[in-house]
Order: C-alpha cells, then structure tokens, then sequence
C-alpha cells in the first residue's frame, strides 16, 4: 500500500510538471520539498544518494540540451524539469527493494524503455521538443535510461533491500 501511494504521488507531482510546465512549476518546487521534508522527519534517508541521482540526472539532461537532443523554449533546464528529477530520485530510492526481487537484466532495459517513454510522452504533451529524427533521439534516450537506471540499482541504491513497508 505505501508504495502504491508513493507511486501516485510521484505520477501525480510528474503530471504537474509536464502538464504544467512554467505556470505550475512553483508549485511543483513546493511538493518536492515538502516531500522531502515529511520523509526527512519520518525516516533516515541518504539525501546524499538522492542528490546524486538527482544531479546526474539533471547533467544528462543539460547534456541533452546542449547537444541538441532536447530543446525547451528557453535553451535551459526548466525548473520543472529539475524538480522532477528530484522526486525520481526519491521515488526510484523507495522503488529500488522492489525491483531488486528482479533480475538486473529484464529491470535495466525495461527501465531504460520506460525512461525512454516518459520523454515521448513530455514530447506528445508539448513538454519538450526533439528536434532529431524521433527513433534517433528515443534510442539515445533509452541508452542513457537505461545507464541511468544500471547506475541506481548496481551502484547509488545498491544495499538498499525489500524491506516490509510500515
């Protein structure tokens, strides 16, 4: 159950952000630290871990702005777009003990295909732009999900085991 309603909390928060783009992005600021702060007086969290996925994730894509693969209206990382990767990186923390019941090699992938689809549906929302061909640019970003989801479950969130939820 908790992790069906983090799981909602973090489709609702990422709907915020792509749907709402600027006009709500002050308020999606506000729900990620708020989130923050209630996990923060609730449990022991590694900030340092979420932070680092969290500024990973924000490189690649500042990466992927300057090389083109993604435009936004403004040639920058919207602050929406930062705030999102805060709250992945909350979300994949508590999502990791379930997914290690996996194997690696079907979580990787499907990760990276999920990631992968999460722009494409930004770009179908109008979120984002991709200005390569569209199999070009969901194949790069599939390779650099699914880099991006072998580094949090093998390497950021590695020790972090199924444990009963409270």
């Amino acid at each position: 159950m908790r992790l069906t309603l983090i799981s909602i909390w973090f489709q609702l928060l990422w709907f915020l952000a792509v749907i709402g783009r600027q006009e709500t992005q002050w308020w999606l600021l506000l729900a990620v630290i708020a989130t923050y702060l209630y996990v923060l007086l609730r449990q022991s969290i590694p900030l340092d871990r979420l932070f680092f996925v969290s500024f990973i994730g924000i490189a690649v894509d500042w990466l992927n702005v300057k090389f083109h693969l993604l435009e936004f209206p403004d040639d920058f990382l919207p602050t929406w777009l930062i705030s999102l990767w805060f709250i992945f990186a909350w979300y994949a923390y508590n999502l990791v003990p379930v997914l290690k019941r996996f194997s690696s090699l079907a979580v990787v992938p499907v990760g990276g295909l999920l990631g992968a689809i999460s722009y494409f549906a930004g770009y179908q929302l109008g979120a984002v732009t991709l200005p390569y061909p569209l199999g070009w640019s969901l194949t790069a970003l599939f390779i650099e999900w699914t880099l991006i989801m072998w580094l949090i479950i093998k390497v950021v969130f590695s020790d972090r085991t199924r444990k009963k939820s409270h």
